[in-house]
């Protein structure tokens, strides 16, 4: 899963720790769990260095987005606890009392897998994908992320739908007016939208 050659020459290479090692690559951090030979099993140390790297993402204002991977080998913790909200009780049993191979075809059409990429290519389009997320406003980005991780995994729907209003107030504060200039010069007019492509200019 680690593809070398596909890391910019600039990227900034960090480590919390040998278990877990960070990198830099613009606006997007990398963070690599490094126990190939556990096939990146996390225990009580390797959580803990975990918990110092995202702790160190959170108050990094260069970096927005970042990219959990495994060392040599894909991660496979928290399944029996994130699996049945992602593809249904149903599914989700069945995967975790059997044990059976899944194909990136079944993934796909499951819920399982948001994408599928060509063999040895998956980093590198994580990181693609997290430097086009980098480039939204990202307290909306953040605000929209937590409403959904919350109707999903913490609350009712009447819950949900207060925790989304609560939540968005700030973001409509703070970054709302930026967002009307931008449509009225023609960003995001008739369902055309490319910020993903375009290059980022921060607001001054």
């Amino acid at each position: 899963m680690v593809l070398v050659n596909s890391l910019s020459l600039n990227a900034s290479i960090l480590s919390v720790g040998n278990l877990v090692v960070t990198e830099k690559q613009g606006r997007v951090l990398l963070v690599g769990i490094n126990r190939p030979e556990k096939r990146n099993c996390v225990d009580s140390e390797t959580a803990c260095q975990l918990v110092q790297a995202f702790r160190d993402f959170d108050a990094d204002d260069s970096v927005n987005v970042a990219v959990l991977h495994g060392k040599g080998v894909p991660l496979l913790d928290g399944g029996t606890v994130r699996l049945p909200a992602l593809i249904g009780l149903s599914r989700a049993l069945d995967l975790i009392l059997t044990g059976r191979p899944v194909s990136a075809k079944e993934a796909l059409d499951i819920g399982l897998a948001n994408r599928v990429v060509s063999c040895g290519t998956a980093l590198g389009q994580a990181i693609s994908l997290a430097g086009s997320i980098a480039k939204f406003p990202q307290q909306c980005v953040r605000a929209d992320r937590a409403s959904a991780y919350h109707a999903c995994f913490s609350g009712s729907l009447q819950e949900a739908l207060a925790y989304e209003r609560d939540n968005g107030k700030n973001v409509l504060a703070a970054e709302s007016i930026q967002g009307a200039k931008k449509f009225v010069s023609g960003i995001g007019r008739h369902g055309s939208f490319n910020l993903l492509h375009a290059p980022r200019k921060d607001a001054s």
